[in-house]
């Protein structure tokens, strides 16, 4: 059943980038909705080991679920190749603008001046709509 799924989606070769869907689990509101990866070998039962510019995903994928890029985005000799491997959700929170599956606010009601400010500590700017008329110096 799967060899006949298969038969539908292109076969990829080793050193092809794939562009791998990442479940709304696994991602904030911000985060990117899919990794660019790259195929860095093809199993004899026809799944593929994907590795990105951080490490090598732990979990196999058939042909039906990534699709493979036009462009060479990510190259096999940017992969790291090590032994451990890392999850999708790790990958996708290495790459996201924001910390993860939600957002940094600042509950700050001084200036923000130490590092007890998640702004301050984070290296992020303050935004008027946290503080309001407040003094911040971390504007």
């Amino acid at each position: 059943m799967r060899k006949k799924s298969d038969a539908n989606f292109p076969n990829s070769d080793v050193g092809d980038t794939a562009c791998v869907q990442v479940p709304d689990v696994d991602r904030g509101k911000t985060d990117e909705r899919s990794i660019l990866a790259c195929v860095i070998e093809k199993t004899e039962d026809g799944f593929y080991k994907l590795g990105t510019r951080e490490g090598i995903i732990n979990s196999l994928y058939a042909c039906s679920q990534f699709a493979l890029s036009h462009k060479q985005f990510v190259q096999l000799d940017e992969v790291p190749i090590t032994s451990a491997t890392i999850l999708l959700q790790s990958v996708v929170s290495s790459q996201a603008t924001s910390n993860g599956q939600g957002f940094v606010r600042c509950h700050c009601m001084q200036k923000c001046i130490n590092k007890r400010c998640l702004c301050v500590k984070n290296g992020i700017k303050c935004n008027s709509k946290w503080h309001g008329s407040n003094s911040c110096c971390n504007k």
